[in-house]
């Protein structure tokens, strides 16, 4: 905490990335009040992974369990993680958006969602609209800016349903 507090990120993801057990504390750190220390821990935790891919997408099907309503966790927080995530390592990601998509479905997710997908498509893993079920998410009519967002990030030539 006095890492994440003292703005020591890259000390902390060097030894996160060496050492299981304190990457598990700085994910745990994701549910922090404090926005200083959550979007710390998310950009430590993306610092630590990044340069895995394997361990990264084990931690993606972590987060997507978490946002699962089964799973009766507030998954929220994990979203901060997956955009830092796709910034550093946008090819890890890719293949998780058509999983995320769902996420744009709740209004309460749907801008951290976004950010994610904006991440991937500045990263530039390949088209961000490759996972089919991205296109099938449904945004209701009067929220604008979201669905303009989506139907940027599919690409031309496709509509919401």
């Amino acid at each position: 905490m006095r890492m994440l507090r003292d703005g020591r990120e890259d000390e902390l993801a060097a030894e996160a990335g060496r050492d299981a057990r304190l990457l598990r504390a700085v994910v745990g750190r994701l549910w922090e009040r404090d926005p200083a220390v959550s979007g710390a821990a998310a950009r430590v935790f993306a610092a630590a992974v990044a340069g895995r891919p394997r361990q990264a997408a084990d931690w993606m099907r972590r987060f997507l369990w978490a946002l699962n309503d089964e799973s009766g966790t507030n998954g929220a927080p994990v979203l901060s993680a997956c955009e830092e995530l796709a910034r550093r390592a946008p090819d890890v990601v890719a293949p998780f958006l058509g999983c995320l998509a769902r996420c744009a479905a709740d209004p309460d997710l749907r801008p951290a969602t976004l950010a994610v997908f904006r991440a991937v498509a500045e990263g530039g893993a390949g088209p961000v609209d490759r996972p089919q079920p991205a296109r099938d998410v449904r945004i209701e009519p009067d929220d604008g800016r979201a669905r303009d967002e989506l139907r940027r990030l599919r690409g031309p030539g496709r509509t919401e349903q």
